[in-house]
């Protein structure tokens, strides 16, 4: 039975540069889906739990990763998260 109280274990959120966020953007950008299995970002919980470094976890938690303030990540409702470049305001 999952214990959603139990610890997960969390991944390092990954530092992205301009330029990895420029690759990861071109085309249409997409990041991944809440719906894969495991999910690229997020959490899941294991009914066996897992383990990472000789302890046990009821799951992992891996988070978005950490990027410039010229890009933005954004969820489209049933097809999953994107990465763009922010839009420019015009005054």
């Amino acid at each position: 039975m999952v214990d959603y109280n139990a610890p997960l274990y969390q991944f390092k959120a990954e530092v992205w540069d301009e330029e990895k966020c420029k690759t990861m953007a071109r085309g249409k950008g997409y990041l991944g889906s809440s719906a894969s299995m495991p999910p690229q970002f997020g959490e899941i919980r294991y009914n066996g739990g897992c383990c990472h470094d000789d302890k046990w976890w009821q799951g992992e938690f891996r988070p978005f990763p950490v990027i410039p303030e010229s890009y933005e990540i954004i969820h489209v409702t049933s097809w999953g998260w994107y990465i763009r470049k922010k839009k420019e305001k015009h005054e």
